[in-house]
């Protein structure tokens, strides 16, 4: 892989973060959320205590997360986002997130983001609220980039924490999971995969501390 065509991979995959979770999410929670796979939930699975053979710890602010040690390319890192490119081409994406910028959002209510896309659908009914009916409403409309596609869409719990995990390939990546933990209500943690195989993806889901 040529060094100019890594630089644009990673710069697209922030972008598509960026679109997902910047300030484009206002646009999302003007549309409803009427694809097929809005309808659609998470199956609930027994947490795996797994995690990667042979692993490295990466820590960010509220999580520990075990990822492959094997031959790293580049790790870029900014203040809340971690991109580990292997020299197989397989890539990690981490961050902790804050959700979509909505103001006067109680950030109390950050956590329940991940829980909406995956356990929620457009016939639930929606909290009273502007801030909260926007929030849902941003989160519903991102089922899609979670449900379409995938083969396996499931959540487990294990200690406070609650991971939700995807295979579906949208937005450029071949696996997408959010990890989210009851001691921290104002953000929930960010894993994207691409061309790295689903049993090593969930290892590195389980992981999270």
């Amino acid at each position: 892989m040529k060094t100019s065509f890594v630089y644009a991979s990673l710069l697209l995959t922030l972008f598509w973060i960026s679109t997902i979770f910047g300030e484009n999410e206002h646009a999302h929670a003007m549309l409803s959320c009427d694809a097929e796979s809005c309808k659609s939930v998470a199956d609930q699975i027994e947490y795996q205590d797994k995690k990667p053979e042979n692993s490295i710890t990466l820590k960010t602010d509220h999580f520990s997360i075990e990822v492959p040690n094997k031959a790293i390319k580049k790790i870029i890192s900014s203040k809340s986002d971690t991109i580990i490119l292997y020299r197989d081409n397989q890539l990690l994406y981490i961050s902790e997130s804050t959700g979509p910028e909505i103001e006067g959002l109680s950030p109390d209510s950050v956590y329940q983001y991940p829980e909406i896309i995956f356990k929620k659908t457009p016939d639930t009914t929606l909290p009273e609220s502007t801030q909260e009916k926007l929030f849902w409403t941003t989160a519903l409309a991102s089922k899609p980039f979670y449900f379409q596609g995938a083969n396996e869409v499931t959540y487990a719990k294990n200690s406070g924490l609650t991971y939700y995990l995807t295979d579906t390939n949208e937005l450029g990546f071949t696996a997408r999971s959010m990890v989210t933990n009851a001691k921290f209500k104002h953000l929930f943690l960010i894993i994207e995969a691409r061309q790295m195989d689903l049993s090593t993806f969930k290892e590195v889901v389980y992981s999270v501390k």
